[in-house]
């Protein structure tokens, strides 16, 4: 299987990179092949709701850091994203994709399966909202939901090598055989 991981994190190397690295572990073990962006200091901008995608075959007006990855949602099988939390939702970057999602109305997505990897400084229990939004973008876009790993506790500007959330990640990762 071909998945794509997007890590929406406006901070390189923090805690949802290092969730997301965990994943990739496991799912390339179990042969799939992973392909990963990074959003931390991307030039990156929301959809402008222009209707450019629609009459031009999918092409974004936008030329900034978010087309090859909407380019890679064409071909690939999964997306998994990989989203600190941020007032109990996902940050503006994480958004930004699913927004930009609309190019999809001028050429199809190939996504089939969706995943979500979050980190919070809080319990895990405070992702209800998070995911709640996820799991409605992906009933919408008709995606089949394989799992939510959710790390919490997140303090300092590293993952714990520790934590159990990184085990729970790489097996999930390592689940994936379809």
């Amino acid at each position: 299987m071909k998945i794509l991981v997007v890590v929406g994190s406006p901070r390189k190397g923090g805690h949802s990179e290092g969730l997301a690295d965990a994943f990739i572990r496991g799912a390339e073990a179990a042969g799939n092949e992973v392909r990963k962006y990074t959003l931390a200091g991307k030039n990156i901008h929301g959809c402008l709701g222009c209707h450019y995608c629609i009459t031009h075959g999918g092409e974004c007006v936008q030329k900034d850091d978010l087309a090859p990855i909407i380019e890679e949602m064409r071909s690939c099988d999964m997306l998994v994203l990989a989203t600190p939390t941020y007032y109990y939702s996902m940050p503006a970057q994480t958004k930004m994709v699913l927004d930009r999602m609309y190019a999809r109305h001028g050429k199809p997505l190939s996504i089939r399966y969706s995943g979500l990897l979050v980190t919070l400084a809080d319990s895990e229990s405070e992702t209800r909202v998070l995911q709640e939004q996820y799991k409605v973008a992906a009933q919408y876009m008709n995606w089949k939901d394989l799992g939510v790993v959710c790390a919490g506790g997140m303090n300092g500007n590293t993952i714990d090598p520790s934590h159990p959330a990184l085990k729970e990640a790489e097996e999930y990762g390592r689940s994936l055989r379809l």
